[in-house]
């Protein structure tokens, strides 16, 4: 099975192609107001350079988020049209779970964290048995100081994986359990990691199913947020007493 898998969640914006278990192509950007220009291109070339056509391909796999919402917008939208448009079925998978995927070879406890701005930030708890990755806990936002006192409550030894936080020394310092900090080189959420999440589950889904992706935000974007400000400051309109 041949998918394409696509992320551009993050800063960091990536594509590949993965022939089952084999990863045949990656490439990656780290410039987020690039991504919107970079994207399709970036298919483009890769495809080309293995040979390939967008026909070749047996399904897509993109990151479904938490993270920026304009690039999580960008990648789901992309992916649920080129799924449309070439009949092969689509999978999100979260931007979290491909993080986490990164130290699955590090038995225990794993935290991938990623800023939300607003002083807090997205994560989750998973246990890898160096194989899989099984997530512990719901996807949410965080003060950085409730993650910590979440992570302590374990008591057990923990493998951090960020990609640069304004929280991070604040978290070092806070944590009281034995922790290794990944280095945010080797913390980001890869394609070929959401391509390969994706192999394991997407056989249960069909082409006609792209409707059902939606990205995965945890709250709404500060333009909603502005928006629905601006409304609850309006006057409500007057009713007539006839």
């Amino acid at each position: 099975m041949r998918i394409l898998a696509l992320d551009t969640s993050t800063d960091i914006g990536s594509v590949a192609v993965l022939e089952d278990e084999l990863l045949l192509a990656e490439t990656a950007i780290c410039k987020k107001r690039a991504q919107l220009v970079w994207l399709i291109p970036a298919i483009e070339q890769m495809l080309a350079g293995l040979s390939l056509r967008p026909s070749d391909m047996d399904g897509i796999a993109v990151g479904e988020g938490p993270g920026f919402f304009t690039g999580i917008r960008l990648a789901v939208s992309t992916a649920k049209t080129l799924a449309q448009v070439l009949g092969i079925p689509v999978i999100g998978i979260g931007t979290l779970d491909a993080m986490a995927f990164n130290a699955v070879a590090h038995r225990g406890t794993l935290c991938p964290f990623l800023d939300a701005r607003r002083n807090e930030v997205f994560s989750a708890l998973y246990r890898s048995d160096s194989h899989r990755i099984l997530r512990l806990s719901e996807l949410k936002t965080f003060a950085p100081a409730e993650l910590v006192r979440k992570i302590n409550e374990t008591k057990e030894p923990v493998v951090m994986l960020g990609i640069g936080t304004p929280h991070d020394d604040q978290i070092k310092k806070a944590l009281t359990v034995p922790f290794t900090w990944v280095p945010p080189v080797l913390s980001v959420p890869r394609a070929a990691a959401i391509g390969h999440l994706a192999r394991l589950s997407i056989h249960g889904y069909q082409p006609e199913d792209f409707c059902r992706l939606q990205p995965v935000y945890l709250r709404k974007s500060e333009a909603e947020r502005n928006w629905e400000q601006k409304e609850a400051g309006r006057p409500g309109l007057r009713r007539s007493t006839g």
